[in-house]
């Protein structure tokens, strides 16, 4: 049998993979090419679906998002924020403003440009397929861009504070009274009406964030008072015995102070006594109060303190000598001296209530500030108070002699206002006016931020690494050029630098016909120091049209001109130290200022409602 080959079936190829393949190819080609002509579209434009501080931000060149946003900006720093009492709206401003542009501020600063950049970026970042897809995605899921803000708290807390204490009715707790045979009474005790201040705070911040007007609903609570008369019986009358017994004596090496008693019954209240550990309210007792204690001490540790006295150095004929003597410092010690009486008076021990003091050591001995090092100048820093008011110079006077002849230890964080210490009409300082919304209230601190950008100067010159400083709100003539000054408030914001040179800074301050020169002196380890002249002006924005501000102060219609007007923009310097190890220490020093308009208190004029009706005659 022979072998018979069949003819084979010819072999069916398969096309349909390639097909797919080039079906695939095809729709990629189509997506890269349609998503390619959107990324073109938009080259310059954010994608739509981004918004900022919920202001739609899609289509929109990075310029015209900008000035939206600060457009929105300016309205919410010029006309402030608005809460709702019960109904009753009532205006939070954001601005302080004062015929001393120091004491000037604004206490919100919202950095626009930062949010722009974000604004673009989003959907051109990551990975390719990310870039091709996010696009599209905005446009259903939408993407919102917070703006970067920073708020300075304390001035900010302050300005709530005053708004929504004259709307409020503290708690009175259960007190004594003398009345007018000199007897003491029992004043029953009252509760409050208050709002809660860190809720509002918080929603406050909430909207400063958002960039948002709308009014902000405020509630107010019944608070009890934090003493109930039914608890201060045995008090009250341990407070009925004393009146049977000698007042108290204040004693002190060979002084007495005696306390005459209409003064030592206005000491006594009631307080209570918190338990360690429990979770119960302590009993009431009978006891002093603080501040009115203190009031008559004051003038006591006026004969008895004597402040402590570094060792101090200047300048002769480019060598520095000592020229003050180390001596400790003593100085009643109040809350020592609150418990003594406390414990010996009320416990009928004595009496006589011997002061405490406490012993207030020197930093620098005289010793020790022979051998610190000093023995060249580091750094000058200037500037120009010509012009400034008599308050202005007067205070200027005061910071200059107290800053002069400081020695700043090795590695020691130097703060600007922890050296000049309380600000006040103690210490010899004068105040001026500063307007908070259509109240005009004095405040100390004028002329001080010449002193915080004389300061920095200084520090810049001398090549110590600034570690706080914050710019002025807008730009003050005094410290020309702007955006190389750095303002103070106590208790912030403050300025800080570093000594990092490993020995002892001299710190010798002076007024020179209307310059102020604060030179360092120390020992250079060589380091090189790179400082422009002045900042770059990145731009500059008009002052505005005329401000008027209703006040009660001024007669109806009476003007008054209280800042004159001042550009705004953005400056910025680059700062560069280069130690001898070749180790390079950069800071950057960016600034913002806000446009400053001409600004003129005006008096009020009367409305119907606050007008009397002269009586008929008869």
């Amino acid at each position: 049998m022979s072998n018979v080959q069949l003819p084979r079936r010819p072999r069916r190829r398969r096309y349909w993979p390639w097909f797919l393949i080039a079906c695939a190819v095809c729709a990629s080609a189509l997506l890269a090419g349609t998503l390619g002509t959107y990324q073109w579209q938009y080259q310059d434009r954010i994608y739509p679906g981004v918004s900022v501080a919920g202001q739609v931000a899609g289509d929109l060149t990075r310029a015209q998002l900008a000035a939206l946003l600060v457009a929105r900006r300016d309205v919410v720093l010029q006309h402030g924020l608005w809460l709702d009492v019960g109904g009753e709206l009532v205006n939070l401003p954001l601005e302080v403003t004062s015929s001393d542009p120091d004491l000037a501020r604004v206490p919100v600063s919202y950095d626009i440009n930062s949010a722009v950049v974000a604004a673009y970026r989003i959907g051109r970042g990551g990975t390719l397929w990310s870039q091709l897809i996010d696009p599209l995605r905005l446009r259903w899921l939408g993407w919102d861009v917070a703006v970067p803000y920073t708020i300075d708290a304390p001035v900010l807390e302050e300005i709530l504070s005053s708004v929504l204490a004259e709307r409020e009715t503290p708690p009175l707790p259960a007190r004594l009274s003398v009345n007018g045979s000199g007897a003491l009474e029992l004043l029953a005790e009252r509760n409050g009406v208050l709002f809660d201040h860190a809720e509002a705070f918080a929603s406050v911040k909430r909207r400063l964030a958002s960039m948002d007007t709308s009014p902000i609903p405020l509630r107010m609570s019944t608070v009890l008072p934090p003493i109930a008369s039914v608890e201060t019986v045995d008090a009250f009358q341990r407070a009925q015995n004393l009146l049977h017994t000698s007042t108290p004596t204040f004693v002190y090496e060979e002084h007495h102070w005696s306390v005459d008693r209409p003064t030592f019954l206005t000491w006594l209240e009631f307080q209570r006594v918190e338990e360690a550990g429990s979770r119960s309210r302590g009993p009431v007792r009978l006891g002093f109060n603080t501040d009115a204690v203190t009031a008559f001490l004051v003038p006591i540790a006026k004969e008895i303190d004597v402040p402590p006295q570094d060792a101090k150095w200047r300048l002769e004929n480019d060598r520095v000598v000592e020229f003050q003597v180390s001596r400790d410092g003593i100085s009643i010690d109040l809350p020592g001296t609150m418990r003594r009486l406390q414990e010996a008076y009320l416990t009928g021990v004595s009496s006589e209530i011997p002061i405490a003091v406490q012993v207030a050591p020197a930093k620098i001995g005289t010793a020790d500030a022979n051998g610190m090092g000093i023995s060249e100048l580091l750094g000058v820093g200037r500037s120009n108070a010509a012009g400034s008011p008599k308050n202005r110079w007067h205070n200027i006077r005061i910071g200059v002699n107290t800053l002069n002849g400081i020695l700043i230890a090795p590695d020691e964080e130097f703060s600007l206002l922890k050296a000049l210490g309380s600000v006040d009409g103690e210490h010899g300082y004068l105040q001026e006016l500063v307007i908070k919304g259509d109240r005009t209230v004095p405040e100390f601190g004028g002329g001080l931020c010449q002193i915080g950008t004389t300061v920095f100067r200084a520090a810049l010159h001398s090549g110590l690494p600034i570690t706080q400083r914050q710019n002025h709100s807008f730009r003050i003539r005094y410290y020309n050029p702007p955006g190389m000054d750095a303002t103070i408030y106590d208790p912030a914001p403050d300025f800080r630098f570093r000594n990092d040179t490993g020995r002892y800074i001299l710190f010798l301050a002076e007024v020179a016909d209307t310059e102020l020169v604060f030179s360092f002196y120390g020992a250079s380890d060589g380091r090189k120091i790179e400082v422009p002249d002045r900042a770059i002006i990145l731009n500059s924005i008009a002052s505005g049209p005329i401000r008027y501000i209703e006040t009660d102060d001024l007669k109806p219609g009476e003007k008054k001109l209280v800042e004159k007007p001042a550009p705004g923009g953005n400056t910025v310097f680059t700062y560069r130290v280069t130690y001898p190890d070749g180790q390079v220490n950069e800071q950057e020093f960016k600034s913002y200022y806000r446009p400053w308009p001409e600004t003129w208190l005006i008096g009020k004029t009367p409305s119907s409602t606050d007008e009397t009706v002269p009586p008929v005659s008869p």
